[in-house]
């Protein structure tokens, strides 16, 4: 949806997802929240699905994308293996990534960002992505069963190069080790863990 009479510079995707909060907890009141899917493992999915779609539909030639990714669960197949391809979807439309897990926040958790620079949005709109999107968060929305979230569209346009699923990876074990030093506090300090690659694709023309 176009919501704004000119691209945006810069996205960022950092919503939570409400049903999974517990009532005794600061901040929203799980109640209120509008998109709930089957699935509450998905909710999650669902949510970063249509904020990619909103904020990449509006982002210009060149822009910027910030979203936050629980990198800690890789033992787990299914949300291991869907890492790896929102990363290779990344990959495909941004000349870099950068890896942020901050030092003062979310220490004790996967939680993490992975910051996109150099957006190419002929690549986005030639592969339909708006309406891939759109179609995954119906997937995300009414599949019971977690696997199925790799019948997303979005998930079968591309394929996780090797090169990703190593990056991807390297991510979930640099998160691993920062939250490990932050447990034995022996090794702690504020200072964020940052990473960088370089994607696949090539710097876009920047108008």
């Amino acid at each position: 949806e176009q919501c704004c009479d000119h691209p945006v510079d810069i996205i960022l995707s950092d919503a939570q997802y409400l049903p999974l909060r517990k009532a005794d907890q600061p901040g929203p009141d799980p109640s209120l929240a509008k998109l709930q899917s089957v699935n509450p493992s998905l909710g999650i999915w669902c949510l970063l699905f249509q904020q990619l779609r909103l904020g990449l539909t509006n982002l210009r030639n060149g822009g910027i994308m910030m979203f936050r990714l629980n990198a800690k669960d890789d033992n787990i197949d299914w949300y291991y293996e869907s890492c790896c391809q929102i990363l290779a979807f990344v990959d495909h439309l941004f000349e870099s990534m950068l890896l942020f897990k901050s030092g003062k926040s979310h220490q004790s958790d996967g939680t993490a960002y992975v910051l996109c620079r150099g957006f190419c949005r002929c690549e986005f709109e030639a592969m339909g992505g708006t309406e891939l999107l759109r179609k995954s968060i119906m997937v995300a929305k009414y599949e019971p069963d977690v696997v199925g979230l790799s019948s997303a569209p979005i998930f079968r346009k591309l394929t996780p190069s090797r090169e990703v699923r190593a990056r991807t990876r390297e991510m979930f074990r640099i998160v691993t080790d920062a939250i490990s030093r932050y447990k034995e506090q022996s090794d702690f300090n504020y200072t964020p863990t940052v990473r960088e690659w370089r994607c696949a694709r090539s710097l876009p023309l920047v108008k």
